[in-house]
Parts: C-alpha cells; sequence; structure tokens
C-alpha cells in the first residue's frame, strides 16, 4: 500500500512539473490578444502573429477568414521588425531550443487536428502550429493544410533566410532556408 501511495504521488509531482505555463500577450498595438506558453525557459506565442503590417503581410489565398483562422503569412523582411515591444523573431538558437524541447517531435508542435497518420499533432508541447502554409514570392499561394512554416531571424545567405517547418504526414521538425520574398507565419519570443 505504501508502494502505491508512493508512486501515486511521484506520478502526480511529475504531471505538475510537466504541465504547461500558460499567459496572454496584449499587442497595444492592434489590441489583439495572443496565446503564449512556456517552453525550455523561453515565453512563445502560442498562436500566429495577426497584425496588419503596411506592406509585407498577407491572408492566405487574400481571404481575410483566413487571418482570423491562421494568423498573417508575412514576407521575411516584414517579419524581422514585425513584433511587438519586448518580444522578438526567433533566432536560430530560440528554434534549436525548441527542437531539443520537444526532441525532435514535430507532432507536439502542431495543434490537434493538424496532419494526418504520422504527422498528426498532438500539442503535447501547447506551441499550437497551424498548418497555414505559404505565399510565394510570385505571389501564389501554396500548403494550406499541408505546412506550417515560421520565419527565423537569421540568414542563410543575402536572398534566403531560415524557417522553421512542419510537414502534415511527417512528425519531424526541421530548419530550413527558403527566399525572403516568400511569406510565412511568425511566432515571436518574449525577449
Amino acid at each position: 500500500m505504501k508502494k502505491k501511495i508512493a508512486f501515486m504521488i511521484f506520478f502526480l509531482l511529475l504531471t505538475v512539473t510537466k504541465a504547461q505555463q500558460t499567459g496572454m500577450l496584449n499587442d497595444i498595438r492592434d489590441g489583439k490578444v495572443y496565446k503564449t506558453v512556456k517552453i525550455d525557459n523561453r515565453i512563445w506565442m502560442a498562436q500566429n502573429l495577426n497584425f496588419i503590417a503596411e506592406n509585407g503581410s498577407w491572408c492566405y489565398d487574400d481571404d481575410l477568414n483566413n487571418c482570423d483562422k491562421y494568423g498573417r503569412l508575412y514576407d521575411w523582411e516584414t517579419s524581422a521588425k514585425i513584433c511587438p515591444e519586448g518580444w522578438h523573431l526567433p533566432t536560430e538558437a530560440d528554434f534549436e531550443a525548441l527542437i531539443d524541447a520537444v526532441n525532435n517531435d514535430g507532432n507536439a508542435l502542431k495543434s490537434k487536428g493538424q496532419g494526418t497518420e504520422g504527422g498528426a499533432g498532438t500539442n503535447t508541447s501547447g506551441f499550437s502550429a497551424l498548418l497555414a502554409g505559404l505565399r510565394y514570392g510570385s505571389g501564389l499561394f501554396s500548403g494550406s493544410g499541408l505546412s506550417a512554416n515560421f520565419w527565423c531571424s537569421a540568414e542563410y545567405e543575402s536572398s534566403n533566410a531560415y524557417f522553421l517547418y512542419l510537414f502534415q504526414d511527417d512528425g519531424g521538425v526541421f530548419l530550413f532556408d527558403y527566399y525572403k520574398e516568400a511569406a510565412f507565419s511568425v511566432r515571436c519570443v518574449k525577449d
């Protein structure tokens, strides 16, 4: 009986220490409120940014309903300066820490209901990634329901920058580079 009680106490403590620390970010620029989550000692937005930039941001398929659902898509130049005061576009180190915190499990970053088969989201991290797709520099939209793409502040070369990539039927999480004129989702990290 004592062993059972000790095990139950241990399990309860383990569960409590694994509990997600959540909060809210109030963007005073437009009054929008975003959920946040603490992952590996960093506070992340748990929703895609939806701040209307003067230039360099779009709703998927130019449909305002998609901005409400997925947030806006930003080209890299705009994303580099779009986070609210006190927050920043994730660095390569921020993304590497995030990947390590979920043991390279992209499904832990995806919202439940996002992805299929081996890529089905569990959202055990609380990051709540949505497969929002992207906008190519040509203006073509693609990938809604297929991929989540989040800009990183690190440049690969003058024309490319890194981004975090999640795919609908794959449980991995990847850092790739792509052309800066493409438009991806943005998640900000607290300074």
